[in-house]
């Protein structure tokens, strides 16, 4: 997602719009920022086989797993396809 505002000015519009104090946005962007990029690295560890699976159900919860799972298969599904024909 592109966006054309500079930081700044998203900060000024979420306080002047939610009349909220510039350090309480500032601190739940970093939450929701920090959140996002640590389940990255969760994902990642998890298909790295460096985090169990058990954890993983406690962090993100049995659908996000799920679906992380499926998707998994099927990539491999479809690199065993490919490289039968290679």
């Amino acid at each position: 997602m592109t966006m054309s505002r500079s930081l700044a000015e998203q900060i000024d519009f979420v306080v002047a719009h939610q009349g909220r104090g510039e350090a309480e946005v500032l601190a739940e962007a970093l939450r929701a920022g920090l959140a996002s990029i640590y389940q990255d690295a969760l994902v990642q560890a998890f298909l790295a086989g460096e985090v169990p699976r058990a954890w993983m159900l406690d962090e993100i919860g049995a659908d996000r797993l799920r679906e992380i799972e499926q998707q998994r298969a099927a990539f491999e599904n479809d690199l065993a396809w490919g490289l039968k024909g290679a």
